[in-house]
Parts: C-alpha cells; structure tokens; sequence
C-alpha cells in the first residue's frame, strides 16, 4: 500500500500529485504485470476525482469508461419495492466499474453514488476492450475481482466496507497504546498488517513499518514515505498512527488518502480537541466523511460527555470504558475495542426491537441471552416498546437490572387493584400525568442518543406528514416519550413541526433502519408475530350466542395487537434473522409481569442460538470462529 493524495482543488497542496503509474501499481488488478504491460495500460489511463455525495452512473446519466478505484468508495443500489434505495454492493480501493458494460451495448441497470470522495483511473471503452485483449494477465485478475463481487452480492450476508488505510489519530500520548491493540488484533485474524507511525511502540507492534519521524526527531516528507510505502499495494492493512497535534497542515496532507479516520480522546481535551478537528476540516473539508471519534470512558463515566459540535464533522462514534463500568459487559474496554474492531472487518451486528407494550419486556430476556453468550452488538433500533427496552440497554444498564426496575416502576398503585381493568387505567394516568418522563429521566437524566455506548435509532410516527421519524440524535427519554406515545390514550407530542405519536403504526420491527446505520448482519425481535385464535374467550368455533362483548379496552388493545402483527412485515424484510418469542398469552399492560414475559425472550433466543451462531460464523469465519 501507498499513502496517495486526493486531487481535490479544495485542498493546498504541499508536493506534486502521484503520476498515473504510480496510481495504477496501487490497484491490485496490476498485481504480476510486467513493467511494459503496466507502461502500456498507464498510456491510455487518465485520473479522476469524484467528490462524496456525487453521482457515478444511472440508466439517464450512464458512465461508459472503465474505472479503476484506487482510493475512496462508492455505492452500487437499485430502488426497492417502495422505491427506496436498496444497496446491493459497496465498492472502494482495488475495485472497478464499467467492466461488464465492456461486453455489451447497453447500461447496466443500477445507480452508483460516490460515498466517500473517489480517486482513481479511467480508461476509455475502446481502448479498454483492446487493452484487456493486449495484457491477458490484466483482464483474468479483473474477471477474478468480479466473479468475487458477483459472489458477495448474490449471498445472503451484506458485505461491509474494510478500510485498508486507517488513521488513528490520538489526543493524548495516555490511550495511544489502542494502536497497538487494534494492529495486535487484527493480526490474530490472519491479517497482513503495516504501519506508519511517529511512535516507536506502534512501529514494534508489526513486521513492516515506517516511522513518521527522521533522525532528529522531525516529521518527513509525506513523498518520502510514499515512497517507502510503494512496496506495500497488497497488503490488507496499513495504520497510519499520529498525535492530533501535528501540523494541521501536515495532517490534511497525510490523511486525505485514509479510507477511515479514528480520533481517540477523552472528556478532559474534549473542547481541544473539538477545536484541532474542526481547523482540519476546515483545510481538508472532506475529511468530514470519513473521521469516527473514539471516546474513552474513565472510572465512574456511564455515559459520554455531550459534545457541542462534533457530531457535524464525524460519521461515526464509538466509546470505551477504558476502566469498566457496571454489570454490562458492554461497558467493558474490551468490549470498545472490539467494536472498533468489527468496524475495521465490515461485519456490523443490528438488533432491532419491534413494539408490542408489556409484550416487549421480551426484547430484555432476548438481550440476556445474547449477554451470556457474548453475541456482540453494534447498533440497535426500536419501536415503540423497543426503544422503551432498548434505550436504557443501549445507555449501559445491565438487561437483568432493567427486568427487574420496569417490574417495580410500572406496578400499579393498590389503588388500582379495586378498579376494573385497573392496569389499563394505570397506564392511561402515566400517559397524562406525564408519569413516563419522570420515570424515564431517573434512570436517563438528560442524557442524548449520542452519549449512549450502543448507537440507537427510535421510530415515531408524524402525523403532520404521515411518515416515519428516525431520531438517532437528541434527547433519549424524549426519542422513547415519542416513540411509545398511544394514539388515543395519549395525545400527539407537538414540537418541531410534527405531530407524533407511537411508530409502531408505520413500521413496528425497524430492521431496514439498520440497515442506512451500516449494519451488515440484521436480527428483528417481534413481539407481535405470535398472536391467539383467542379474544376474551371467544375463539373461531364459538357460537354466536355464546361470544362475550369486549370492553372498550379490550378492543382497543386487540387492535393494536393486530396492526402490530400486519405492520411487522414491512420494516422486518430486511433482517437476516428474526426471533419472535411467544408472549401471546400475555395481556399489553402486564408489566408488573416482566419477568415471565423476558423468559419467554429468553426461551425464543435459546431456540435460534445454533442458527445465529451459524450465520455469523458465514459472516466473518474469523471473528466468530463458532463450531
């Protein structure tokens, strides 16, 4: 591999751009090509940017050449059923388009958007066709990229994007040693791993590597390394590992070819650090589509400190309890780290929780089970009941802790127990005295969806627009509050232009939320797939002489159960998996009754256990070496 630099006009440069040989050895397509046959191809070659964001190819606006992609990455999708994008493959470094298209006169019938900003080579259809003729080599180490490409798009798993120059860029000397972990662990996966460093003990952590720093202590000419580097266009990884105080300038001009960007810090430089990324942005605007920042968590710290704005100059966000925190093994630094590491491997887990009331107690004895077994997470959504669930999981609480609170917060009042239907009234009081958002905050204060361990989307429903609202951003009791707010028993939260209420009437299991969150494995957990042949006692055989009259509540509740069992079907498609525990047998407003709902969670996960496992091991055989 070879540290190259983006041609973006945006940017000062500090040297001359790569030439187009030097681009072409880095495409692994050339890998065993003679000097002359590389000569010949570089000869018909021009290079090419494309900004992120930007259109490559659609049936209207067809790109005809043939692209070699030697850094970046892009999107290859086709409309869905409901005319929303559908990926079918992510490309980048290594990777080209327009080869097919070479055999035939017309377009292939898919979009292709720039995700992160691409550089590469593009040849012209004629000269291409006789090139792949000229240098046989060429055209069989093309066709044997693309037979891969057509096998990845054509399994069932969802093949994630592996960046393979990674950045870590590290705000205190105090966590740098998270290279050396991140390199260590990717090495035990079989992993052909170098490194670029100005720290001696990152460099010692590989067979091959490059120090950043010459003799005196000084940083070296970005062309020297490359230099250097030019050696390395087959392995699978390079890190490029630096302090973020290095010369911004310098900085922009060793990172503008990285395919992923971790920032590593804590709450104490938080603001210095807010501040470096914000002038590096400013002189390297894209680098804005690739930068994750890594927080570490010290001591007491459940959550992270919120940020002011960060967010706007990163894609991605992930914590570690450098010290552990808890009983939840996800506030482990171990756990952190691995994450990262799943990350780097393209194989991202998504669980997403469907609505169903008390019913969704069941998401917390099916999150028991993935604890004990050590089934990894790495994005949840829920609706309804499932951001209820979810949520305070996602935020570090321990799945038997919250069984064990939502029991004892939503028992009724005595009072209630002389009542008919008393639970159900219990219930309509929370929603109107507001009694939800005090129970909520004492266990999630004023917390954000952004300073929670396990990133999280909730589901509500506009009624303004009559669509969906995704909030993965912003106040968590709030996201919860609006995705459990009944029609009917609660009235519509109004903020922001909207209407909402619980989303469970547009998409109650939200796995294709996940999906968009860049998870590559997807299980649903529905609360709402098992339903009786049975309504207070009336069943398909009852005489009509014999059927009992529901109450209003009990109709009401029924309702609900069967929009929840229809509307499942459209936001579950796209899960890999899905466990639908049986929790028929229990009433809506049974919360009093967690426990026995979770157990049935825990018996549903139980009995696909062999089947995840197996999945997963397809997934990545490496990561989850399950027998």
């Amino acid at each position: 591999m070879i540290l190259l630099r983006t041609f973006s006009q945006q940017v000062t440069r500090m040297s001359p751009l790569p030439n187009i040989l030097t681009l072409l050895k880095l495409h692994r397509s050339t890998n065993g090509l003679t000097k002359e046959e590389l000569e010949l191809i570089a000869s018909r070659a021009s290079v090419v940017t494309f900004d992120a964001d930007s259109h490559l190819h659609s049936i209207e606006n067809p790109f005809t050449d043939l692209l070699l992609i030697t850094s970046g990455a892009a999107r290859i999708w086709i409309p869905g059923a409901d005319d929303l994008p559908h990926t079918v493959q992510m490309i980048g470094r290594s990777s080209q388009f327009g080869l097919l298209a070479l055999f035939r006169d017309d377009q292939a019938p898919v979009n292709v958007d720039i995700t992160q900003n691409v550089t590469g080579l593009t040849i012209k259809r004629q000269d291409a066709i006789e090139l792949l003729n000229q240098v046989p080599r060429w055209h069989r180490n093309l066709l044997s990229a693309f037979g891969m490409r057509l096998h990845q798009a054509f399994t069932p798993k969802r093949v994630g994007h592996r960046p393979r120059l990674i950045a870590i860029l590290h705000a205190s000397e105090e966590y740098r040693c998270l290279s050396s972990t991140l390199i260590r662990r990717l090495r035990s996966l079989g992993e052909d791993v170098t490194a670029i460093s100005d720290n001696e003990t990152t460099l010692a952590t590989v067979d091959r590597s490059i120090s950043l720093l010459d003799k005196h202590e000084q940083l070296r000419n970005p062309n020297e390394i490359r230099s250097e580097a030019s050696a390395w266009n087959t392995v699978e990884r390079c890190f490029l590992d630096v302090r973020l105080n290095t010369n911004t300038e310098y900085l922009s001009e060793v990172l503008q070819d990285a395919d992923a960007v971790y920032c590593c810090f804590d709450s104490t430089l938080s603001r210095e650090t807010e501040h470096l990324l914000s002038e590096l942005s400013e002189c390297y605007p894209t680098v804005r589509n690739k930068i994750s920042l890594v927080r570490i968590l010290r001591n007491t710290q459940q959550v992270a400190e919120p940020l002011n704005n960060l967010h706007s100059i990163c894609r991605g966000d992930f914590k570690i309890h450098w010290d552990g925190f808890g009983q939840s093994r996800h506030t482990t630094r171990e756990s952190g780290i691995e994450r990262i590491v799943r990350h780097l491997r393209g194989s991202c887990i998504g669980f997403a929780l469907g609505g169903g009331a008390a019913r969704g107690m069941a998401h917390l004895g099916v999150l028991s089970v993935l604890d004990e077994e050590g089934i990894p997470i790495d994005f949840l959504s829920g609706t309804s009941a499932g951001a209820l669930t979810g949520v305070p999981y996602a935020a570090g609480y321990d799945s038997a802790w919250l069984i064990e609170t939502f029991a004892r917060d939503l028992k009724p009042n005595k009072r209630y127990g002389f009542l008919p239907y008393g639970d159900a009234w219990y219930m309509i009081g929370k929603f109107r005295r507001g009694g939800w958002d005090e129970m909520l905050r004492s266990h999630l204060s004023n917390w954000t969806l952004e300073q929670l361990i396990i990133p999280f989307t909730s589901v509500t429903a506009d009624l303004v627009t009559a669509e969906q609202v995704h909030r993965s951003r912003g106040d968590a009791a709030n996201a919860i509050l609006e995705s459990i707010n009944l029609p009917g028993v609660s009235q519509p939260i109004c903020r922001d232009g909207m209407a909402l209420v619980d989303g469970g009437i547009l998409n109650n299991v939200p796995a294709d939320v996940l999906v968009n969150q860049g998870a590559t494995f997807i299980v649903a957990v529905d609360v709402a797939a098992k339903i009786g042949h049975s309504f207070v006692g009336n069943t398909p055989a009852t005489p009509s002489k014999e059927m009992n009259i529901p109450s209003m509540f009990q109709t009401l509740g029924r309702v609900r159960a069967a929009q929840d069992r229809n509307i499942r079907k459209m936001g579950a498609a796209d899960a890999d998996l899905t466990i639908e525990p049986d929790v028929s047998s229990f009433q809506l407003t049974d919360f009093q009754n967690a426990s026995a709902i979770a157990h049935q969670g825990v018996i549903a996960t139980r009995k696909v256990l062999p089947q995840l496992r197996s999945f997963l091991k397809q997934l990545d055989p490496e990561l989850f070496p399950y027998a």
